[in-house]
């Protein structure tokens, strides 16, 4: 059936009940003011629905034993370093594959890509806003492994694909400018290592 539970702590639920549990459709609102609309399953929040926290953040997606868990997204509140982020979620955290969505005062735009414990890692794609972009490969937040960096550099832009170790290019790779100009060989600590590469100019 349907019905309305109050408790002493002023929790409220409105929805359907089975053997005097939550079960199936309903909405609560939590002492603190925290609010879900969705299902239930033995009382706790299980399936799809949608929480709103006090301070306006919003998750609308999949739930499981009371956290988010499958496929949803959350909505920020203002001050927040993202604006929203959509894809995988586990266990209430966010991990597995989505998309972030930077705030207005970030000189990041927007990151696609697999994220553990809200950190980029694994394979994804950074876009800043002025343009740059780096396609590769993370380790808790990391460049690490192979990637491209596509960036402007003194007016003119160039990139960087090859291997990267704990942010830096390290290992081989490949420089070119817009001209056409490249630089390709061996790095160590972001800069060409001594004495190994081959240039190529265009004219």
């Amino acid at each position: 059936g349907t019905g309305t539970v109050v408790y002493n702590d002023g929790k409220k639920y409105t929805g359907e009940l089975k053997e005097a549990k939550f079960e199936g459709q309903g909405a609560i609102t939590y002492a603190s003011g925290e609010t879900y609309i969705g299902e239930f399953k033995s009382d706790k929040r299980t399936g799809f629905g949608k929480g709103v926290s006090t301070s306006g953040r919003i998750y609308e997606g999949q739930w499981k034993d009371d956290h988010w868990d499958g496929i949803g997204k959350v909505t920020y509140e203002e001050g927040n370093k993202w604006i929203s982020y959509e894809g995988e979620f586990k266990e209430g955290k966010i991990t597995g594959t989505g998309k972030i969505i930077y705030a207005e005062n970030s000189n990041m735009l927007s990151y696609e890509g697999e994220m553990l414990e809200a950190i980029r890692h694994g394979e994804g794609i950074l876009i800043w806003k002025n343009g740059a972009t780096f396609k590769g490969h993370w380790e808790k937040g990391i460049w690490e492994g192979k990637g491209r960096l596509d960036y402007e550099e003194d007016n003119d832009w160039l990139y960087y694909e090859g291997e990267y170790k704990n942010d830096s290019r390290d290992g081989y790779g490949k420089m070119e400018y817009r001209n056409g100009d490249s630089w390709e060989g061996t790095w160590k600590n972001g800069s060409r290592y001594t004495g190994v590469g081959t240039v190529t100019y265009t004219s």
